[in-house]
């Protein structure tokens, strides 16, 4: 008999940081490499008012999730309820293995610090998302736990890539994490994995981190994104199953799926792609920010938050209300 969603209980994993805050801005450009050819890129830390929608679609879409645990450096949304019994805010420093690398701005080091998450009171089971991951329709839990109870992987027919001198440092990355890969079980090509809700498990995780400990404590330790990291959501959707093989028992089932990714532009073809989006909104879909100059990105982000508010017109029950928000603000100022 497979556990249900009272005794197997799923939660939510939301890292999320506002770059706009001016202490994160200080902080990340106190601790940049001093290398004039380096910049950070806006799009990294930069807000867009999305969270509050990706938060809203996990509320209406995925009503099976126990608690959503939203991950920050300290940072606190101010129009979020942390009273609230669905919402957990947990901090780099509740699971770090060494809090003495903080700060970190890099999510592959967050990503890579996850098998001990469970010290924050997170479930043995959770989907790890991205702040620009939306649920657009409702979506049963027998998506990612089998009848049987097993845990079900989303994962694409697209290849990780081989290395090329002229590849930017994000393929590179997926590149090398493609070597560790290869080394590891002697398979030449490995999956690329989708913008989707990731569906990790606790014990996994903590078999993978001693499988590729060296890469993964390594990458834990780096304050920004190294070429070398070693991405622990590409290891986990290619190395678990691959363990798993030949174990009927427990394993792991993989299912291929599309990802629906509408990359934030300066063009016309971001607005035909929000339009087409509001007439048929997929499971799944991120809004992936690929913009330099902040100042063209704020107009398109102003578009974007009228999409996201067309589609998840309906506040969530953790969401202050916009006079609660605003008796908070008088207080802080003193008047």
């Amino acid at each position: 008999m497979a556990l249900n969603e009272f005794s197997d209980p799923i939660d939510v994993v939301m890292p999320w940081v506002d770059g706009s805050d001016p202490a994160h801005r200080d902080s990340l450009l106190r601790h940049w490499p001093k290398r004039p050819w380096l910049r950070p890129a806006p799009y990294r830390y930069r807000e867009n008012g999305e969270l509050r929608y990706a938060l809203r679609s996990i509320h209406f879409h995925l009503p099976w999730v126990r608690t959503i645990h939203l991950v920050t450096n300290g940072q606190v949304p101010s129009w979020l309820d942390l009273d609230h019994p669905g919402i957990n805010l947990i901090t780099h420093g509740d699971f770090f293995a060494e809090p003495s690398s903080l700060p970190v701005f890099s999510s592959s080091a967050i990503e890579a610090n996850l098998h001990g998450i469970g010290r924050a009171g997170v479930a043995d089971r959770f989907l790890l998302f991205n702040d620009d991951f939306f649920v657009g329709q409702s979506v049963p839990r027998e998506e990612f736990i089998t009848p049987d109870g097993r845990s079900r992987l989303h994962v694409m027919s697209a290849r990780l890539p081989r290395f090329r001198l002229w590849a930017d440092r994000y393929r590179h990355t997926l590149a090398f994490n493609n070597l560790l890969l290869c080394l590891a079980f002697r398979r030449r090509r490995w999956s690329y994995p989708p913008h989707v809700p990731l569906l990790m498990e606790r014990d996994r995780l903590a078999w993978l981190n001693a499988k590729f400990g060296f890469w993964l404590r390594r990458t834990a330790r780096h304050r920004f994104r190294q070429r070398t990291d070693g991405l622990a959501r590409v290891l986990y959707i290619n190395a678990v199953p691959e363990r798993d093989r030949g174990r009927p028992d427990g394993a792991l089932q993989v299912k291929l799926t599309c990802e629906h990714v509408i990359a934030v532009r300066d063009d016309d073809a971001f607005s035909r792609s929000l339009a087409q989006l509001l007439r048929q909104p997929p499971a799944f879909f991120c809004l992936n920010d690929e913009i330099d100059d902040d100042a063209r990105a704020a107009v398109r982000a102003l578009e974007m938050q009228a999409a996201l508010g067309a589609i998840f017109p309906e506040p969530a029950p953790f969401e202050k209300a916009r006079r609660e928000i605003g008796l908070e603000l008088t207080e802080r100022s003193g008047t």
